[in-house]
């Protein structure tokens, strides 16, 4: 019989040829692909990364200047919580010290058991201008250093679903908790993108954060 793991070992073996850097974790966080694009880009050899915890050596800032990378990793809960994970950009740390603006695609390959899977990282570096403008674009137009335009921009009930993706609740535990579908959650945290001008759940809550000064 083949094992129910061997396609998502078969896929990661392709990823590892990408020409685009590559980082995958564990459901623990630790690298456990590195290639070697990621290689040329960031300055780390595979030997000097692999099992070490992927927050640790990227040290990821979105653009607004919050720290993303952790130990308890969003998008890892995202993962559990089986929730798509949309495209991001923040820095990352080469091994130089250099601070390199990079675009991320993240894939979530399941592993032999619920418990088990691996998030794919693919990703390039954006070019400063580039990053700039995206940056001065979300100062701009979506306010993300002023506190009254993120507030007002947001109704009650979407700042108290927001409140709770930031305690790390999942869709259905805030459908339960304010006894609303699931749906009506997913509508409400669409129109929070939205509203925000960001790209996932994780970029809606560190943007309040920062709105709010913490």
């Amino acid at each position: 019989m083949v094992p129910t793991h061997r396609p998502a070992a078969t896929a990661l073996a392709v990823l590892e040829r990408s020409t685009d850097a590559v980082v995958a974790t564990d459901a623990e966080g630790r690298v456990v692909v590195w290639n070697r694009a990621a290689e040329r880009l960031l300055g780390y050899r595979a030997d000097q990364v692999m099992g070490r915890p992927c927050h640790d050596v990227l040290d990821g800032i979105d653009l607004c200047g919050n720290r993303f990378c952790r130990k308890e990793c969003e998008l890892t809960r995202m993962v559990r919580r089986r929730e798509s994970v949309r495209q991001l950009e923040m820095s990352v740390r080469a091994a130089s010290g250099e601070r390199i603006a990079a675009a991320f695609s993240i894939l979530a390959v399941p592993g032999s058991s619920p418990d088990e899977f691996t998030i794919v990282h693919l990703f390039r570096p954006v070019g400063r201008g580039e990053a700039g403008e995206r940056q001065h674009r979300g100062v701009s137009e979506s306010g993300a250093q002023i506190a009254p335009s993120v507030q007002l921009s947001l109704t009650p009930r979407e700042h108290e679903i927001l409140g709770r993706l930031d305690e790390g609740a999942g869709t259905r535990e805030i459908a339960a908790a304010l006894h609303i579908t699931g749906a009506t959650v997913r509508t409400h945290i669409q129109h929070i993108l939205r509203k925000l001008e960001v790209h996932s759940r994780l970029e809606a809550v560190t943007l309040a954060l920062r709105a709010r000064g913490q």
